[in-house]
């Protein structure tokens, strides 16, 4: 892949190499996101939702008003 990359930069400029340097782009994109979802575990446009402050808020409001276990069903008290 290295060699393709130099060869791509060190010849005159031509439609196959431009070819050849969009497919070595989408490649390194593909692979790239399919580590990073790997490693991670959600995709990366799902992270943003669950990691945003709005969810995160969101979140932290119903576990505030969710009844604790021992509290009687719906005598929980607001805080």
């Amino acid at each position: 892949m290295a060699a393709d990359l130099v060869r791509t930069i060190t010849s005159k400029p031509s439609l196959e190499d431009a070819l050849i340097l969009g497919l070595i782009v989408v490649i390194r994109t593909v692979l790239s996101m399919s580590i990073q979802i790997e490693i991670e575990g959600v995709l990366p446009w799902r992270r943003a939702l669950t990691t945003s402050g709005a969810q995160v808020l969101a979140d932290q409001v119903r576990s505030a008003h969710r009844p604790q276990p021992g509290d009687p069903a719906g005598a929980a008290e607001p805080h």
